[in-house]
């Protein structure tokens, strides 16, 4: 019988070897919450990422006020509005229960 692996080498086997660990933890579950405790960030760590990522308060005044200044939209910003805007709308129709109105052909 294998000797329980340390947990530097758990994390060595997440890191390097995700199909050892993966077969390891499906015959020995007990050892996920093991692996669960070695990976989670502690709460001060965890509060300063969250504050880190987070964006600036003053952002959407700042862009609000940036494209003011521009009368209408360029070309390059309706390209980039578009794009933008295309991972919502196909959210929208994957996930709706209606489907778009369709246009008849002729």
């Amino acid at each position: 019988m294998l000797a329980t692996p340390s947990p530097a080498r758990l994390l060595r086997w997440l890191d390097d070897n995700p199909e050892k660990l993966e077969r390891y933890l499906g015959k020995h579950p007990e050892a996920e919450a093991e692996l669960d405790r070695l990976v989670e960030l502690p709460a001060p760590a965890s509060s300063a990422l969250a504050s880190a990522l987070a964006a600036p308060a003053d952002l959407t005044d700042g862009l609000r006020s940036r494209l003011a200044v521009r009368s209408g939209p360029t070309d390059a910003q309706a390209v980039v509005t578009d794009l933008l805007s295309l991972g919502l709308r196909t959210a929208r129709l994957l996930f709706s229960d209606q489907l778009p109105p369709q246009e008849p052909t002729s």
